[in-house]
This record gives C-alpha cells, structure tokens and sequence, in this order.
C-alpha cells in the first residue's frame, strides 16, 4: 500500500498536481478551534495534584533532616508530614475554587479578573 501511494504521488507530482487531494486542507489552514482559555484552565487542573504533594512531600522531609540533625525521635517528621497536609489541602482547595470560577464565568461569557 506504501509504494502505491508514493507511485500515486510521482505520477501525480509529473502531471503538475502535486497537491495529492490536499488542497482543501491547505485552503483552510491549522485548526485554531482550541480556546487558549481551555488551555489555561487545563494546566491549573493539572497542577492542583502537585500543590496538594509538593507541600508534604518537602515538609517531611524536612522534619526528617531536623530530626536527623537533632538525633531525636520522629516527632518534626511527623509534624513536618501534618503541616503539609494543611498547606497542600490549602493550596489544592483555592486553586480548585479558582478552576471553578473561571469555568463558571467562562460560562457566562466573561473571564474574571487575575
């Protein structure tokens, strides 16, 4: 089927149509359907995961190496692990209230302030 098709291209490149039934595409352009909005508004979506981990995540480590320098139990790992659970459920909730308010003015047909 390949070497159909690039026969099918030589004979049609040698008779001056070297459009190949693409000329509709061409007349047309790229697609431009995408709202940059959308694409806005799909990055804070995928970033809300990683303001709900990063928080923890380096929190805890962080108690860890005081507790490691201190060569004491586990207690600021453990309160390292806490507060970032409260900050990273602080961040993922106001940028999911965000999420949701540009989709619900996007609704409406206006975008809100930043």
């Amino acid at each position: 089927m390949v070497r159909r098709n690039r026969t099918a291209f030589r004979h049609a490149l040698v008779a001056g149509r070297a459009d190949h039934g693409c000329q509709a595409a061409r007349a047309e352009g790229p697609r431009t359907d995408a709202d940059p909005e959308q694409y806005r508004q799909m990055g804070l979506a995928y970033t809300i995961p990683a303001l709900l981990v990063a928080p923890i995540v380096l929190l805890t480590l962080l108690g860890a190496w005081v507790d490691h320098r201190m060569h004491g139990s586990s207690v600021c790992t453990l309160l390292g692990a806490v507060l970032g659970s409260v900050v990273g459920l602080m961040n993922m909730i106001r940028a999911a209230q965000k999420l949701k308010q540009v989709s619900a003015a996007r609704r409406v047909g206006r975008l809100p302030d930043a």
